[in-house]
């Protein structure tokens, strides 16, 4: 029932030969992303033009990433979205939730963890998919 929920109102899908991504705004302030295979830089800079445009308004989102089934990620990717995450870390004050699946997505998140850490984005990871689904429950 939880991810019925979270993934109404899809407001972008990418669907790559290595893998896909899935963007949704289920109610205002919650944004909620799925990500399966390899992240792409392509991905990643279409998931920011999406953003960009929703955050004009100055809307403070909690995010809740759902990385369980990604397996790696372009670097160049990371660096794009943690720079842009740096640079909006305002629109991010209700916290930013990721469940990860893979050693090597956990490593990336906890480098970039670090970086958003400076700016004030608080960055909560899940290895359980039942403590992950309980926190996005209670934000929806």
């Amino acid at each position: 029932m939880t991810w019925t929920l979270a993934m109404r109102n899809r407001v972008l899908l990418v669907v790559e030969d290595e893998g896909t991504l899935a963007l949704s705004v289920p109610q205002s302030g919650i944004l909620v992303c799925r990500v399966g295979g390899i992240l792409s830089q392509e991905m990643a800079g279409r998931w920011i033009e999406v953003l960009h445009s929703r955050l004009q308004g100055g809307q403070v989102f909690a995010t809740f990433m759902d990385w369980e089934l990604m397996s790696s990620y372009d670097s160049e990717a990371r660096r794009q979205l943690t720079s842009w995450g740096i640079k909006n870390a305002r629109n991010f004050a209700r916290g930013t939730h990721c469940l990860v699946g893979s050693k090597i997505v956990a490593m990336g998140i906890a480098t970039a963890g670090l970086s958003l850490s400076l700016v004030g984005v608080s960055l909560t990871t899940y290895a359980s998919r039942t403590k992950f689904e309980t926190a996005l429950a209670a934000a929806l």
